[in-house]
């Protein structure tokens, strides 16, 4: 059994990749599982003896230091204004730079005690990167699947360009029906 760790700032990615993980059938990925439950450690121990794989992707500071030897560690990372930016804009308020500073300087020393992968955010929405990622994080032993991480791709909105998805041809085309 292998716990999988990803970690980074809000607004990095960390949904996406446990939308693609979860794709592996030997693999039971979660999403902001602490902020969810106080059982989470619990809930991973007991997924740990059912799943082959499990992952933690978390972007509110939750980093877990108790590292097993063969657990897999990825740290997204994505700079801190554009990340700040994201997220006053989905909240649509201020938000703390002091704990949001904080947070980003213990995500790095995180990356850098347990030995983690980094991956850029500017980096990460490319099949290249997600196909690395998924080797990284099933050690070479399960197959990429290619054409499912491409459609999820094309679903994932914060990637596509707003101009074309909402353009005036668009809207004329839902209109008459054709799209």
């Amino acid at each position: 059994m292998t716990l999988i760790q990803i970690y980074g700032l809000p607004r990095s990615g960390t949904a996406f990749i446990s939308t693609m993980l979860n794709m592996n059938p030997r693999c039971i990925a979660y999403h902001e599982l602490f902020e969810k439950t106080d059982q989470a450690p619990a809930i991973i121990d007991r997924m740990l003896k059912a799943y082959t794989y499990v992952a933690d992707c978390n972007t509110h500071g939750w980093l877990m230091k108790d590292y097993r030897p063969g657990d897999v560690r990825i740290c997204i990372r994505r700079d801190t204004d554009s990340s700040i930016k994201a997220v006053e804009k989905r909240i649509k308020k201020k938000i703390d730079l002091r704990k949001y500073d904080y947070f980003a300087t213990k995500l790095d020393q995180w990356a850098l005690d347990s030995d983690a992968m980094v991956v850029y955010y500017e980096h990460l929405f490319t099949l290249d990167m997600l196909g690395r990622i998924w080797d990284r994080c099933f050690k070479g032993s399960d197959l990429f699947p290619v054409y499912k991480v491409a459609a999820l791709l094309e679903l994932n909105i914060q990637m596509n360009s707003m101009d074309t998805i909402l353009s005036d041809a668009f809207k004329e085309k839902f209109r008459e029906g054709m799209v």
